[in-house]
Formats: structure tokens, C-alpha cells, sequence
């Protein structure tokens, strides 16, 4: 069995290395961002997603395809298959009751593991916040990760897990940059100086402020631009109830 994951993993790794994903930054610190989890549909990487139990994972309600989902945690590199890695396939599905797919809003989806995963100092639980109103405010610096292209746009992807700074925007100064597509249930945020910006195929990078995640990158990144408008993420905050939830009833 254990052979036969890591064929998997070898076959993952060589599928990673088609995927374009986020621009700049620096590589992560080996002891942080544990909580990363790749997601792929077959062997084609589809979304990132964060590991917010021991059983689920957090991710984005549009990366949820036809096909079998599997998840590979504890990984750096995406190129190398770790010895010290998991390999999951997800059971189960929970897509967010009012995700609408044409306009992005509600874009959250939890997704539970078909076996619980193995925390160790290779693979960690993120930190929610602690209720509905515990979100990021404008101007607070934040920690945007992911396996991204650091110059392109169609670049190839780095060998390991790629970290930036950013900054929360309002939503008022967001809204003035993207005054179509924008709700209340989205935060934005943008590259600060030396910072990153999240680039095409990012999707479900998480977003982490002062140790705790509030944002989910799922939309307005595609250009891969280094400046305006902001990227829009999922607003974590806002659905800490349903989460809980959720995880509690299955």
C-alpha cells in the first residue's frame, strides 16, 4: 500500500509541474504553512486547500469537480514527492447551500478526509477565527501562500511552497477598483512593497492574518498583476458558524 502511494505521489509530482500558480514571493520557512494541502482531480492539481481538522479540509466551492478528489499533505515541493507526506483521497463533500457559480459569492467548500491525518510537525491544523466578527481589518498585513509561478504568468511553478506579504484593503477601496462582482461575503487584498500577488490557477490559497486564516484567494488574480485592482478572497469569518457546523453533524 504503501508503495503503491508513493507511484501516486510520483505521478502528482510530474503533473505539478504543468500547472501555472502564483507570482513572487519567497519560499515558505520549513516549519510554517503546514496546514497547505494540494488538491487533485485525478492527477491534474486542481485547487489549494487548508487544513482546518484532522478530517477536513477547507477549500474553494468551485474546485469541486465530477471526478475523485485527492489530497497530498505535508508537501514542500510538488516536484519531489516527501517521504513525510500524506496521501488522502476526500470522501465527502459540502459545498456552501447558496454558492452561486456565476458570480462567485459563497465560494467555500468543505471537504472531509477519507482517513484522519496524521498531525505532526509536516502537517498541521490552520487557526479559524473564533466567531463571525473576528476578521481582518483594513491595513493589516497578511501571509498569502501557495505553489505559484513567482514570474510569469504562464511560467513554470517553483520547487516548493511560495509564501508573500499583503495588505487587506476596505471594502470601500475594493469595491472602487472592482464595482462588479464584489459582496460583502469577499475581503480583498493587494501586494505591499517586496510583497506577492496571487496569480492564475491560486485558487483556495490561503489568506492568513495574525496566525489566523481569513481569506480563501478565489477570484481577480488571473491577470497575475503586481499592482491594482486587489485580489478578492473568500471572507473566513463570515462562515465560522457553518463550518462548525458542519464538521460537528458528520
Amino acid at each position: 500500500m504503501k508503495l503503491l502511494g508513493f507511484a501516486v505521489l510520483l505521478v502528482l509530482a510530474a503533473a505539478a509541474s504543468k500547472t501555472p500558480r502564483m507570482l513572487r514571493g519567497f519560499q515558505c520557512p520549513d516549519d510554517a504553512h503546514r496546514w497547505d494541502v494540494a488538491l487533485y482531480e485525478g492527477f491534474k492539481f486542481k485547487c489549494t486547500g487548508v487544513l482546518v481538522h484532522k478530517n477536513w479540509i477547507l477549500t474553494l466551492a468551485h474546485c469541486n469537480p465530477k471526478g475523485q478528489l485527492y489530497a497530498r499533505l505535508g508537501q514542500r515541493n510538488l516536484l519531489q514527492p516527501d517521504k513525510m507526506g500524506q496521501l488522502r483521497l476526500l470522501k465527502r463533500r459540502f459545498p456552501y447551500p447558496k454558492y452561486n457559480s456565476a458570480t462567485r459569492d459563497n465560494d467555500i467548500m468543505l471537504v472531509k478526509l477519507s482517513m484522519a491525518a496524521n498531525e505532526s510537525k509536516y502537517v498541521r491544523t490552520v487557526c479559524l477565527p473564533d466567531y463571525p466578527t473576528q476578521c481582518a481589518e483594513p491595513e493589516e498585513h497578511c501571509i498569502l501562500s501557495g505553489w505559484g509561478t513567482r514570474f510569469l504568468k504562464n511560467g513554470p511553478p517553483p520547487d516548493v511552497l511560495m509564501c508573500g506579504n499583503v495588505t487587506v484593503v476596505s471594502y470601500a477601496t475594493c469595491q472602487a477598483s472592482r464595482p462588479k462582482g464584489l459582496t460583502p461575503n469577499m475581503i480583498c487584498a493587494t501586494v505591499t512593497t517586496g510583497g506577492t500577488d496571487a496569480c492564475q490557477a491560486d485558487f483556495g490559497s490561503p489568506l492568513v492574518c495574525s496566525g489566523v486564516l481569513q481569506g480563501l484567494a478565489s477570484w481577480g488574480f488571473e491577470e497575475c498583476s503586481y499592482s491594482d485592482p486587489p485580489n478578492v478572497f473568500i471572507k473566513v469569518c463570515k462562515y465560522i458558524n457553518w463550518i462548525r457546523e458542519v464538521i460537528a453533524s458528520n
